[in-house]
């Protein structure tokens, strides 16, 4: 666990950074405020955390942590809007603090920086960044789906995976490619890594819907109060990795 939280520091001091950024208050003042509120910072950990075990260059792994999260925030702060929620882990939302300009314009800075620190990695960064492109693609097809769903009487379990495979698990994805991608070992296994993507989430998955039979009621922001799903998904992603290396399958 304080290996855990190592990474999760790291990141959080190079992510602070971006508190020092200047220009126009109508921008960044809402991103600042956005990138503050607190969170568990699962997806950039991912990558730092592959970073590790892969031994891949310090920098890379976190110009692509900072990547992803960013990202992430990004599709966060358009949700918001969308949706019309009021708070977000208990924050108030930026366009409830603001008004829908500041959150969309904020969103897009959010959603601009992120391709600049991907564009800071040394090795596969055209690869990389080509990927990421993608991948917002697939996340927005994954709320198109969500929002038409709303309006169907009926959705089908397939369908209804493939939303979320696109909305939530692309990300989750890239997380493992940037890592693979960064590495000078692991690179040509990409394909075979990327079942653990799968696994590990499928786990995770297991471990929040039991944690819903077990949580008390949601809190004041409408989210349950569910214990964290972090160091057991890393774990077990820790677990299959290490299997897959020594085994002999890659």
């Amino acid at each position: 666990m304080d290996k855990l939280n190592d990474f999760k520091n790291i990141f959080l001091e190079e992510f602070s950074k971006i508190q020092k950024f200047e220009g126009p208050s109508y921008l960044y003042d809402p991103i600042k405020y956005f990138i503050k509120s607190p969170g568990k910072r699962l997806r950039p950990v991912i990558v730092l955390f592959l970073g590790d075990l892969f031994k891949n260059d310090k920098k890379d792994s976190i110009n692509g942590a900072l990547g992803v999260e960013l990202l992430h925030n990004f599709t966060l702060v358009h949700d918001d809007i969308m949706d019309e929620d009021d708070l977000r882990h208990n924050v108030v939302t930026i366009h409830k603090k603001w008004d829908n300009a500041h959150a969309v314009l904020s969103g897009d800075g959010l959603g601009a920086l992120g391709p600049i620190f991907i564009g800071k990695i040394k090795k596969n960064t055209l690869k990389i960044l080509i990927r990421y492109n993608e991948v917002i693609l697939e996340i927005c097809e994954g709320q198109a789906y969500d929002m038409e769903f709303e309006k169907k009487d009926f959705v089908s379990v397939n369908d209804y995976l493939l939303m979320s495979a696109k909305k939530t698990g692309s990300l989750f994805e890239l997380c493992f490619e940037i890592a693979s991608l960064i590495s000078d070992k692991y690179e040509k296994y990409l394909k075979n890594l990327k079942y653990l993507i799968t696994s590990s989430m499928e786990f995770s998955g297991l471990i929040v819907m039991t944690s819903v039979f077990i949580s008390p009621p949601a809190d004041s922001s409408g989210k349950s109060k569910t214990f964290s799903t972090l160091p057991l998904s890393l774990e077990f992603i820790r677990l299959n990795t290490s299997f897959v290396i020594f085994s002999g399958k890659l």
